[in-house]
């Protein structure tokens, strides 16, 4: 007998392996391409707010700590996001920057480009005063400050401190 020679044929086509790849690629590029149309991110309201939050205690923070002079927290809107600025006196303190289309609103008034919300704390980190278009905004019960992205998220600016949601009383 004799025996029979197999013909072998190249095979064409890709390894599993090569096609797996291929697809986690096309995933992380469909998800980065996806984030980068939709515009705002739904977390960009939350880290705003954050932001905000974060620099009126630090500047409260400083209040408390240098009770020899008062301490002035300035958050400008520029075009690319929000500045922060806390100075005491002529000296800059701290100086911070956030990058974000969310817009911000305080006491019913949105705070446009080239517009500064100014915020003073005294000697022993009590809210003094609050400024917005030149206008000192009463404050007794709080300031409301909204960050609005996806979604509106409160933050209230009162003598004592800051806080997070609900509205100001």
């Amino acid at each position: 007998m004799r025996a029979q020679k197999q013909r072998t044929t190249p095979v064409s086509g890709f390894t599993v392996v090569e096609m797996i790849t291929v697809l986690l690629l096309l995933g992380v590029l469909s998800a980065v391409a996806i984030s980068r149309m939709v515009g705002t991110s739904a977390y960009e309201a939350a880290l705003l707010r954050d932001f905000v939050a974060s620099q009126t205690a630090h500047a409260r923070r400083h209040a408390t700590f240098r009770q020899d002079v008062n301490i002035l927290l300035t958050l400008t809107r520029t075009a690319a996001g929000l500045t922060a600025v806390v100075s005491g006196g002529a000296e800059i303190l701290h100086r911070d920057e956030w990058q974000s289309d969310a817009r911000i609103d305080v006491a019913g008034t949105e705070l446009i480009t080239g517009e500064s919300l100014l915020v003073g704390y005294g000697g022993s980190g009590y809210l003094r005063t609050v400024v917005l278009r030149g206008a000192a905004l009463p404050h007794a019960s709080g300031i409301a400050i909204a960050a609005i992205g996806e979604q509106l998220l409160d933050l209230c600016l009162h003598p004592s401190g800051v806080s997070r949601g609900g509205q100001c009383v």
